[in-house]
């Protein structure tokens, strides 16, 4: 069992859990080994910070994206929130212009 399961629960714990779950299915569909962690967010220090915006990080990207087309989709981009955390401004899906050519499930609680 992965550390992620006896770890005090928290968006980074489902998020791992998704990659778990991934992982274990890959030998059923290979392209879920394509699926990623964007890691945009988190603490960093100001030199860090402005070095990775320097490198073209940029706010509200999604956490999750899966590169394989489906359904006339280019992929899969998924925003994990943990609980009662709503997304923000920047990172609402409906709001985009991707919204047409990326799949991308919200408000959808993570259940293995």
């Amino acid at each position: 069992m992965s550390r992620a399961y006896y770890r005090k629960r928290s968006e980074a714990t489902e998020q791992e859990r998704v990659i778990n779950w991934a992982r274990f299915y890959a030998k059923d569909f290979p392209e879920l080994e394509l699926l990623h962690h964007i890691p945009n967010g988190g603490s960093r220090n100001q030199l860090e910070a402005a070095n990775l915006k320097r490198q073209g990080v940029k706010a509200g990207v999604p956490d999750l994206c899966l590169p394989v087309a489906r359904n006339g989709k280019h992929g899969l981009y998924v925003e994990m929130k943990w609980q009662n955390n709503k997304t923000t401004e920047k990172q609402d899906w409906d709001s985009r212009d991707m919204k047409r050519r990326f799949a991308g499930p919200q408000k959808k609680q993570w259940t293995q």
